[in-house]
């Protein structure tokens, strides 16, 4: 327990021994509060790029899980859907625009 103005103790103390017992807990808490909101905040952030990408037109949709989620090269998304690498590359601009206009609105 902190005794701030015990007879024996001069204010300036009470102070640094508030703040050396007091500190390194206050720092912990923000810590553990700040990664906790960050936590959620990234969370909600994902949610939203997911239900954005789930609702992209096919064939956009498809290239996007391949080469985002499954983490295949547009050259091998390309011989998976029977087209061109350089159509692939189109889907995904198509796809990173409209994910990146839904994200900022």
């Amino acid at each position: 327990m902190i005794l701030l103005f015990h007879k024996n103790h001069t204010k300036e103390e009470a102070f640094k021994q508030l703040f050396t017992e007091m500190y390194p807990r206050l720092v912990r808490y923000a810590t553990q509060a700040d990664v906790e909101s960050n936590y959620k905040e990234h969370e909600a952030l994902l949610q939203k790029a997911e239900a954005i990408a789930h609702r992209l037109p096919e064939p956009t949709c498809t290239v996007l899980r391949l080469c985002y989620y499954e983490h295949l090269t547009y050259r091998e998304a390309a011989l998976r859907l029977g087209i061109s690498p350089d159509t692939v590359k189109k889907h995904i601009s198509k796809a990173l625009r409209i994910l990146r206009e839904a994200m900022n609105k």
